[in-house]
């Protein structure tokens, strides 16, 4: 565990769920060699087929088609989870890799499938353990505070944009290049501004107060957070 420490406070971290993908060329075109690769469970089938080296396994591999699958990675890399368990493998491995530093984490699939495992991956961005992002087969999700300063998305015009506060406190925002502004508008918990529309071939997010979680189209043109100087991870 001291290596994998070491590895994990030096990368962005991926984790490769169960569900649906973005297309391979997508995500290939966020990856970086060195990049840590995270897999729960059946997450492990996408990360090998687009030959990906996982280095980390999480999960009680119920879901595995092969459980031939695992035998070509370190054992030292594989965390077994029993079947019956309070957290689900995502939370499992999610809470591993904040455990060892890691606090940029981008989930890769979980679209499609049981609704409940749809909404529960979703809750994960209301905790203080949660994802950066999340890539599904057609849908960018970014969790976004005031630290992030200015978020720049590169949209087609037309393309939707939804917005939805997190946690308890009332989320405030600035925008440009929407066609309905976010200036002075609150949204309390449960509030949410969905189908916004991009006026392209840019938008600009800025969370002013609280946290939103931001849904958009994927792929995108290009995306910065220009204070922190950021990638898409």
């Amino acid at each position: 565990m001291r290596e994998l420490r070491r590895i994990l406070l030096s990368m962005s971290s991926f984790l490769f769920i169960g569900g649906e993908y973005p297309q391979r060329e997508f995500f290939m075109a966020e990856y970086r060699r060195g990049d840590f690769i995270a897999c729960a469970d059946s997450g492990l089938e996408t990360a090998l087929a687009w030959k990906l080296k996982p280095n980390l396994v999480v999960g009680d591999m119920d879901s595995l088609s092969d459980s031939r699958l695992l035998e070509g990675i370190p054992g030292e890399r594989i965390v077994k989870l029993e079947r019956d368990k309070d957290d689900t493998d995502t939370e499992y491995a999610l809470k591993l890799l904040w455990q060892e530093g890691q606090r940029n984490v981008c989930l890769v699939g979980g679209g499609g499938g049981r609704l409940d495992h749809l909404l529960a991956l979703a809750a994960l961005f209301e905790r203080d353990i949660r994802p950066d992002m999340w890539l599904s087969s057609g849908e960018l999700v970014i969790c976004l505070d005031a630290s992030d300063g200015e978020a720049v998305f590169g949209l087609k015009k037309d393309d939707t944009v939804s917005v939805f506060p997190l946690g308890a406190d009332t989320l405030g925002m600035e925008s440009q290049g929407l066609a309905w502004s976010l200036e002075g508008l609150s949204f309390p918990r449960g509030g949410y501004g969905i189908s916004n529309k991009s006026l392209g071939p840019e938008i600009r997010l800025r969370t002013l107060s609280g946290r939103a979680l931001i849904i958009l189209p994927y792929p995108l043109r290009f995306h910065s957070r220009r204070e922190s100087g950021q990638r898409l991870l």
